[in-house]
């Protein structure tokens, strides 16, 4: 499970594929956004929040968690969800899960 430090602003990298291989590169897929939200009670933490594709891996989803904000707990499990847009619906990926620690 990744580990973001509490009061960084750090990239969490979502390692994405599609197993009917229609999608190949991230790039042109649209609605391009993730949502954290806590393990605990399923309470949103930052949502709609854009990530950018790699431009190393193109099936990579690189998305910022701002540990700064206020309902990031130390010693507590968030669920990271990874959405897009292809093909006229919403695809959505996840849970991922990670934790944000104190230093």
């Amino acid at each position: 499970m990744e580990v973001i430090t509490k009061g960084s602003i750090e990239p969490l990298m979502v390692a994405l594929r599609d197993r009917l291989n229609n999608i190949t590169d991230l790039d042109d897929v649209t609605g391009k956004l993730f949502d954290v939200k806590r393990k605990s009670d399923d309470e949103d933490v930052q949502m709609a929040q854009v990530w950018v594709v790699d431009p190393d891996f193109p099936m990579y989803a690189v998305c910022v968690i701002d540990s700064t904000l206020a309902d990031y707990t130390p010693g507590d499990e968030y669920k990271l969800y990874v959405k897009w847009t292809e093909g006229g619906g919403q695809i959505v990926k996840g849970p991922l899960y990670f934790r944000v620690e104190a230093d």
